[in-house]
């Protein structure tokens, strides 16, 4: 039961004479062929024969599925995660660094498959360890992605491209719930706007004016310096993802009709910007 709790998001859908859960040492583990559904990831996949999940990691940045070869030394790690087109490109053509502290250095530019789809392979730099890596960033819908790095030895390369491809091209995100009323009702109060508001930090206030555009882009100007990226309403926040793919966020509340950053009113003022 310890085991399944840490598979906490995983539901088994599609034919159910294909979904078998192996017990282990360590509890269970799924094993293709089979559909995997992750409501975490926000997506489903197909588990093709002689592939298995091993357990789910949790790290502090982000969570994990490792799939595994049970023949060869094929392995994959996805993670989601809420790039843009740029983002993915961005983060693509830089050495990485995953949530499990492996390094990854760039091999080849980053290749454009789709404007849905980028690819882009690397070296793994470890002394124990010489394995080649290819990396898919995939873009859905509603600010959600997935990252695929498979890991191969060289005389694997062609078995892994092969499956990591049909690995990719079988996602389908998953539904998302819609926003609930009173956060529709902000955006909509929001989307198009152009604010001002202060923010508090070590006692110290800072002006920031902030263009949030119909297209879930916006504009901030802080301290004469101007930043882009997108902005989302998430519970009771408004989000930035700013275009390091970084985060930041002000508490936001809507009380007969005025709207509260952080506590303090703001109102909508002409925006010449954007919609």
């Amino acid at each position: 039961m310890h085991f399944i709790s840490k598979l906490l998001f995983f539901v088994l859908l599609g034919h159910t004479l294909y979904a078998q859960a192996v017990p282990s040492q360590d509890g269970l583990y799924y094993k293709g062929p089979m559909k995997l559904t992750g409501k975490r990831i926000g997506a489903s996949m197909w588990l093709p024969l002689h592939w298995q999940t091993l357990p789910l990691k949790l790290t502090s940045k982000n969570t994990m599925l490792v799939l595994h070869h049970e023949q060869k030394p094929l392995n994959i790690e996805i993670y989601p995660n809420d790039f843009n087109a740029f983002q993915a490109v961005q983060y693509l053509q830089k050495n990485i660094i995953l949530p499990t502290g492996t390094l990854l250095t760039p091999s080849k530019r980053v290749e454009k498959i789709s404007s849905l789809l980028y690819r882009a392979t690397y070296n793994e730099n470890d002394l124990t360890n010489k394995r080649k890596v290819i990396a898919y960033i995939l873009i859905g819908p509603q600010h959600r992605s997935l990252s695929f790095f498979g890991f191969y030895d060289v005389a694997d390369e062609y078995e892994m491209k092969s499956y990591l491809l049909k690995f990719v091209k079988s996602v389908s995100f998953t539904p998302t719930r819609p926003l609930p009323e009173t956060n529709k009702a902000i955006k909509d109060k929001l989307s198009g706007g152009r604010f001002v508001y202060y923010s508090q930090k070590n006692g110290y206030s800072t002006k920031k004016e902030i263009w949030l555009c119909s297209n879930q882009k916006y504009i901030m100007h802080k301290h004469h310096q101007e930043s882009y990226g997108t902005w989302r309403i998430q519970d009771e926040k408004l989000v930035f993802k700013h275009y390091d793919a970084t985060e930041s966020f002000v508490d936001i509340k809507s009380e007969d009709g005025a709207i509260y950053f952080s506590g303090v009113r703001v109102y909508r003022l002409k925006n010449r910007k954007c919609d």
